[in-house]
């Protein structure tokens, strides 16, 4: 700063110092700026109750957001288990059909198993007509015959142990001695287990009973 800034600087202090500016000396314009600093109070009193407005409105419509968001995930997924619901139901629509139709199955199959009479020989084809016919609709529904055999490992999840012959064979324990009935699996859902006979660990009952005479 040059030495003459430094003098006018001076002078221009010294000068509000004999003459202090016109806001200080005259009480009307004091007055006056007291009314625009209260009319800017009350401007930001309605600014900031307009803010906190604004931001309730903003909670609300952030609360209802959320609310539609989940509402619409709820519909969605509702949507989805109805979808699936409707796709397992369609799947396995013929159950209740199948499900009547074992017994009448049952019956041609037990029927097969006996020695026919000659008389009978000629309705035994056509009874063998109408089953495979059967066999034949349930197959392109999605139905499985289980027909275990004999020599068969055991499994609990589509046979029926209905009797238990004990053996002191490793190699027969838990597999079928006699398959007696079919089981029917539709897709992936089992129907009707197969019933067999099935071989467990144990003493043989001829061995014991060979074990008791020879005692006596």
């Amino acid at each position: 700063m040059s030495e003459k800034e430094i003098e006018d600087l001076k002078e221009e202090i010294k000068r509000l110092k004999e003459k202090p500016p016109e806001i200080f000396d005259k009480k009307g314009e004091l007055k006056k700026n007291k009314e625009e600093i209260n009319d800017l109070k009350e401007k930001v009193k309605s600014v900031s109750t307009e803010l906190a407005r604004v931001a309730k409105e903003k909670d609300e419509l952030a609360s209802q957001i959320d609310k539609a968001v989940n509402t619409a995930a709820y519909h969605s997924n509702l949507s989805k288990r109805y979808q699936q619901d409707y796709e397992v139901l369609k799947k396995y629509r013929s159950q209740d059909l199948i499900e009547n139709l074992i017994p009448v199955l049952d019956a041609f199959n037990f029927a097969f198993k006996n020695e026919a009479p000659p008389e009978a020989k000629n309705y035994l084809i056509g009874f063998n007509y109408v089953y495979s016919q059967l066999l034949k609709i349930l197959e392109d529904e999605g139905v499985k015959i289980i027909e275990p055999k004999k020599g068969d490992k055991f499994d609990a999840s589509i046979h029926n142990a209905i009797e238990s012959i004990p053996t002191v064979d490793n190699t027969l324990v838990h597999t079928i001695e006699k398959f007696l009935t079919n089981g029917y699996q539709l897709k992936e859902r089992l129907i009707k287990p197969a019933n067999v006979i099935v071989y467990v660990e144990g003493q043989e009952e001829e061995q014991e009973n060979a074990q008791v005479h020879k005692e006596d």
